[in-house]
Parts: C-alpha cells; sequence; structure tokens
C-alpha cells in the first residue's frame, strides 16, 4: 500500500526547480486526466488518493493491479505478478511517499528509470526493496535472511543498505529516493 506520492523535479545540478521552471512532461496515455499541478514548493502529485490517472498497469488482468480506496494505492490481490507505474518520465527527481507492508511475509518495490516492453512489467529497472527482513519471502519460501541487496532498503540487488533498515509491519513508513 502507498500514499502521499509526490515529486520534485531537480536541475542538472541536482536542486530542486522553481515551481515557474517546472516543465512538467505532459502525459502520452491519460490524455483525458488532469494535469500534474506542482505546490508553491515545486512538489507534484503523483496520487491524488482518489484515482489512477497517470497510473499504468504492467501484467495480465487481475494479477497484481492496484485500485485506490480510501486515499490508498491497494493492490487487488496477493498474486505478485505486475506493477503499476506513473505514466509520464522524469529525468532528476526526489520522490516521497509513504508505504505499509500489512503482514509480515509482504514485499514490494518502488521502481524507478523504468524500461517498459508492451504490456510485460519492466527490465533494466533500478527499485527500492520494501520488505520486514524479520521473515519475508523469497523464491516462494518464508525465512529469515542475512544482510544483503534484497533486504528492506536496498537498491534491489545492486546495494544493500548502509545499515539494517527495521521497519515492521502493520506501520506507515516514509521513502525519498533521489535520482
Amino acid at each position: 500500500e502507498a500514499r502521499n506520492i509526490r515529486i520534485q523535479l531537480l536541475d542538472d545540478r541536482g536542486k530542486p526547480l522553481p515551481v515557474n521552471e517546472t516543465d512538467v512532461p505532459s502525459s502520452s496515455t491519460a490524455s483525458d486526466s488532469s494535469p500534474l499541478v506542482a505546490d508553491k514548493d515545486g512538489w507534484l502529485t503523483l496520487f491524488d488518493g482518489a484515482s489512477r490517472d497517470h497510473w499504468k498497469h504492467y501484467g495480465l488482468p487481475g494479477q497484481g493491479d492496484y485500485a485506490a480506496v480510501d486515499g490508498v494505492l491497494k493492490k487487488e490481490s496477493q498474486v505478485d505478478q505486475g506493477l503499476l507505474a506513473h505514466d509520464q518520465e522524469f529525468s532528476d527527481f526526489v520522490l516521497q511517499l509513504e508505504y505499509r507492508l500489512n503482514h509480515i511475509d509482504d514485499k514490494a518495490r518502488v521502481y524507478f528509470r523504468l524500461h517498459p516492453h508492451g504490456n510485460r512489467p519492466p527490465t533494466e529497472t533500478l527499485a527500492v526493496n520494501l520488505v520486514d527482513d524479520r521473515g519475508s519471502r523469497q523464491g516462494g519460501r518464508t525465512s529469515k535472511r542475512s544482510a544483503n541487496a534484497r533486504t528492506n532498503g536496498a537498491l534491489y540487488e545492486v546495494i544493500e543498505p548502509d545499515r539494517p533498515v527495521d521497519l515492521p509491519f502493520g506501520d506507515w513508513h516514509a521513502l525519498e529516493v533521489r535520482a
């Protein structure tokens, strides 16, 4: 589950773009959707809490799709196939969101730098891994994990976190990604 998803665009030096210079990319798949609007600090709301405008599901219908429910993006099934991606591309940015895992064996990833391939989940991406390390699933089994590049907060299968990020399931947690 995720909520309060927002992004701030950065210039080529990594500084926030002022609102009047923020170039919000046009949507390629949601022409009837409302445009993204920057607040006074330059943050764009990516999820309005009510609809999936600007979001595309990659995967088979009914497998891993998401719905907007009570201000939260929620997965509609426990099937691990598929992902949800924003339909607009951003170059340099800071992404902020809140997430919650509801069960000790839940897992999720926040993908960025996606390269979609038709309706299949993208490959060649980067993702922050979100799991409860005390007992998350890996390959369909439940196991206690050692510190590696699949633990909570890791850049999935690339870089492990500097220190353990022990954030238990059931609570809302903040995530910030600078890319």
